[in-house]
């Protein structure tokens, strides 16, 4: 394994909650492992996420995109 660590996520199919939040990864997730590295990304660092994605950038990016949007 070498340099890598792995940390198991436990789903309560007892839990609706659980239960949904586990069949949408079944059903949308390509790779679980990056879901939720990304998600945790944004939970320990939110000031730099929050400085790379500005929202009138995400906007600039769209009007330029040339897709057909306000």
């Amino acid at each position: 394994m070498g340099l890598k660590k792995i940390r198991g996520v436990t789903f309560d199919m007892a839990d609706p909650d659980d239960r949904t939040l586990l069949e949408r990864v079944d059903r949308e997730a390509d790779d679980f492992s990056q879901l939720v590295k990304k998600l945790l990304s944004r939970w320990a660092f939110p000031d730099t996420r929050a400085k790379k994605e500005n929202p009138d950038d995400q906007r600039e990016a769209i009007r330029n995109s040339g897709l057909p949007f306000g």
